[in-house]
C-alpha cells in the first residue's frame, strides 16, 4: 500500500471515531435532557382559608425552560381554581408563605434574579402583594449578604412582618453580623419600616413567626443543631431568646398560641436518628413541656393548629426504608391535648411519598395540604381531609 493510500485510510478512521464521539454526545445529551423534562413536580408550601376558599403558595417546573417558578393559586371552597398567578421574572423562584388580607393575598419566598445567582444557586428574597385578581399592587426584594428568602409572613394593624434569611456561605470577613436570621417589618405599601437580624452564624434561620399579647414570637435554628424561640417587641426590639438544644438541620417550623401558652414543631436529633416533636412555652419563652414521637429513623413535625377544642394538631413526614435501602416517605398527622399528652397518631401511606406541610381546622375537620411523589418521581401538590378522629375523608 502506497503512503497515500495510507494517509487517507487514517484520515478517514479519525473522521469515523470523530463522528462517532458526536453521536455518543447527542445520544447523551438527549437522554439527560428527557431525563430531566420528564421529572414534572407542582408542590404547594403553605396556605391560608379565605372567605370562600383558600389561597395556597408553592412552585412549579411547567414551563419550556423547567424553571421552578413560585406560584399563587386561590380555590373555591369546591377546590376549583379560580386564579393561578405564576412569578415568572429571573430563574428559578418559590413562595413559601401567604398571607391574606382584604384587599388581596401577600406571598413571600425567594427568586435568582439574575443569571449569576442562578449559576451560584443564590437567591434573593421576595415579597409581592397581589389584588384580589391577581394584579401585583407592591413587589420588594431583600439581600444583605449572598443567599436570602422569606419564610412567612403576618399582618399588622399599619403592615406586614416577615422572617427568613440571610447568610453568606463563604464569609471570611464577619460579614454574617447582619445577617442570619432576619425579622423586617414593611408598612402597607411595602417600605421597609425596621430590620433585626439574630444568630449571625451562616446558618440561622426562622421559619415562623406569629404575634400574641402585643409582642412578636419567632422560631427557627441558631448554628447546627441549636433550635430558637424569639420574643420581640412590636418595634423590632429584641426582649428574650430561649435555646433549645439537638434539633435537626431545618429547627423550628411552626409556632402557634393558645391560653397564654405557645405551642413550637420541629425535628430533634438522637443520635443518628431524628424524632417528631412539640414544645410548649410559656409567653416568656420558658420550656413548660415537650413531646417526641417516633416511628421511624428520619421524623419531623412541620406544622401546628389548635381546634376549637383547644388540642394541638401537628402535620409532617416519617421516613421509610425500602427494599433497595433507599428512603420513601409517609405523611403523619398527630393529636395532642393542650397538656402535650397525645390522642392519636395516624400515617398516611397511599404514594411513593407524602409530605405534609401545612395544616389548618376548618368547618369541624382538619384540612392538610402537601406534595406526594409518584412512581416516576414526579411531585403533584394535593388537599387531605382527616375527621377530628383523624380518620381520612379523602383526598384531592
Amino acid at each position: 500500500m502506497d503512503r497515500k493510500k495510507k494517509k487517507l485510510i487514517k484520515v478517514a478512521s479519525i473522521l469515523a471515531l470523530i463522528i462517532i464521539s458526536i453521536e455518543i454526545f447527542i445520544i447523551n445529551f438527549y437522554i439527560k435532557s428527557n431525563k430531566t423534562e420528564n421529572v414534572f413536580f407542582n408542590g404547594i408550601n403553605a396556605y391560608e382559608i379565605t372567605n370562600d376558599g383558600y389561597v395556597v403558595v408553592g412552585s412549579n417546573n411547567n414551563n419550556d425552560k423547567h424553571y421552578e417558578k413560585a406560584e399563587i393559586s386561590v380555590y373555591d371552597n369546591s377546590k376549583n381554581k379560580k386564579l393561578v398567578k405564576v412569578y415568572n421574572k429571573g430563574y428559578n423562584s418559590t413562595f413559601y408563605g401567604v398571607l391574606c388580607t382584604d384587599d388581596g393575598y401577600v406571598a413571600v419566598g425567594s427568586y435568582e434574579s439574575t443569571k449569576q445567582e442562578s449559576e451560584n444557586k443564590v437567591r434573593t428574597a421576595l415579597i409581592v402583594k397581589y389584588d384580589l385578581s391577581g394584579n401585583v399592587i407592591f413587589e420588594n426584594d431583600f439581600q444583605v449578604l449572598g443567599n436570602s428568602k422569606f419564610t412567612n409572613v403576618v399582618s399588622t394593624y399599619d403592615g406586614f412582618i416577615v422572617v427568613g434569611q440571610s447568610i453568606y456561605e463563604n464569609d471570611t470577613i464577619g460579614l454574617s453580623n447582619n445577617g442570619g436570621a432576619v425579622i423586617i417589618k414593611y408598612d402597607k405599601d411595602g417600605k421597609e419600616i425596621w430590620r433585626k437580624n439574630y444568630g449571625g452564624s451562616k446558618s440561622a434561620l426562622y421559619n415562623d413567626l406569629t404575634i400574641y399579647n402585643n409582642y412578636i414570637y419567632a422560631v427557627g435554628k441558631d448554628g447546627n443543631n441549636m433550635g430558637i424561640i424569639t420574643k420581640f417587641s412590636l418595634e423590632g426590639d429584641l426582649v428574650y431568646n430561649e435555646n433549645y438544644s439537638n434539633v435537626d438541620s431545618i429547627g423550628f417550623t411552626s409556632i402557634v398560641n393558645n391560653n397564654d401558652s405557645l405551642y413550637v414543631c420541629g425535628g430533634k436529633s438522637e443520635g443518628n436518628s431524628k424524632q417528631a416533636i412539640i414544645l410548649k412555652y410559656n409567653k416568656d419563652c420558658k420550656l413548660i413541656d415537650e413531646v417526641t414521637y417516633q416511628s421511624n429513623s428520619n421524623d419531623r413535625y412541620n406544622s401546628l393548629t389548635i381546634d376549637e377544642n383547644g388540642n394541638v394538631i401537628a402535620v409532617g413526614t416519617i421516613s421509610n426504608k425500602t427494599e433497595s435501602k433507599d428512603y420513601s416517605y409517609d405523611g403523619i398527622i398527630g393529636k395532642y391535648n393542650s397538656d402535650l399528652k397525645e390522642l392519636a397518631v395516624v400515617k398516611y401511606t397511599n404514594d411513593r411519598s407524602t409530605y405534609f406541610n401545612d395544616v389548618k381546622y376548618y368547618d369541624g375537620k382538619y384540612l392538610v395540604i402537601g406534595n406526594s411523589q409518584r412512581e416516576d418521581l414526579s411531585v403533584v401538590a394535593k388537599f387531605f381531609f382527616f375527621s377530628t378522629s383523624l380518620k381520612s375523608l379523602g383526598v384531592n
